[in-house]
This record gives structure tokens, sequence and C-alpha cells, in this order.
């Protein structure tokens, strides 16, 4: 932490702007790229062709060849939850962060809405037993969007029941 590094970027940037340092993991086919946070820098100095910058925080290995862009914006406050809703629209699951198939609590899921679709950060996604439709099997939470897709963090599941492909229903909408 604390160090100073040279980044060559063509986007503007200003002195004192945070911005996020992450490596592309692996592609997934017609989804995109996935990828993880590796630290976070400030910029302390802007020179022709980038900045300069300092380390603040470092969530993993930071390397050369690493990926520099702006920090997610998040307008979620302390005492901000979603509320439960009817009749909530249906997304299907794309693929995962890791691997094919969802094996824990934790895991990150690709659902195909986003915020084109009115998808917000926190929003909840069921997936029901297809034999009682009222049995929830899995929950998934929006942690992070795009315009066509969201990436949701699995809160809870019974047994490998999120594979590519089922389909969820929007169970809590972010007030």
């Amino acid at each position: 932490s604390y160090e100073r590094v040279r980044v060559s970027m063509d986007r503007p940037a200003r002195v004192g702007e945070q911005l996020q340092i992450f490596a592309v993991d692996h592609v997934i086919e017609d989804v995109g790229r996935v990828v993880h946070p590796t630290g976070l820098m400030t910029v302390s100095s802007v020179i022709d062709g980038g900045v300069i910058g300092v380390i603040i925080k470092e969530y993993g290995r930071i390397l050369p060849g690493h990926f520099v862009g702006p920090m997610p914006a998040f307008d979620l406050s302390v005492g901000d939850y979603a509320d439960p809703v009817s009749g909530g629209g249906a997304a299907m699951l794309m693929g995962f962060a890791t691997g094919a198939i969802v094996l824990d609590i934790g895991q990150i899921a690709f659902l195909d809405l986003g915020t084109d679709d009115g998808i917000a950060i926190g929003d909840e996604f069921t997936l029901y037993n297809s034999a009682d439709v009222d049995a929830a099997e899995g929950v998934l939470q929006v942690v992070g969007l795009a315009d066509e897709t969201s990436a949701a963090r699995v809160v809870t599941m019974r047994d490998a029941v999120f594979e590519q492909g089922v389909v969820v229903r929007l169970t809590k909408k972010m007030r």
C-alpha cells in the first residue's frame, strides 16, 4: 500500500479521483468479461498519456497489465432495504464468475437483466421449485450492474440448484 504507480490511460482523470484497479479473470461467451478488483488508487498527478497515483487499498496482488477504471457508484444508504414485490420480472441465469456451477453461498451469477430493465443494486431474485411454486430453492441479490446484465451474489440455496439457463423471478425491489 501507498506505492506510487504510473498508469497509461486515454480518458481524462483529475487529481484526487479514486480509480479501481482490476484484473480480467476470464470471458463468458455472449455475456462479457469476468473481472475481480485488486486494489484502489488515488490520482496524485496528471501526466501526458496517463496519471501517477498512490495505491490506497489492496484486495489482491497488483501486477503490471492490470486495468484501471472508475469506481462503481452506489447510492445506497444505511437503512435502505428491498421491499417484497409480486409479479416481478423473470431473468435467466447466463453464467457464473467461477466455473459452470455455483457450489456455495457467496458465488456470483450473471443475469440477463440490467439497468435498462429497471434493476438496481440490492434487488433480489428467487428461484422457485418447479413442482411447488411457493417453495423457494435459492435467492440471488444484485451486487453489480450494466445496461443489459447484472451480477448477483448467491444469498441462500438448497443443494446445487443454480445452473446456467435457470429462470429466477424478481421478488424484492430496492425502494
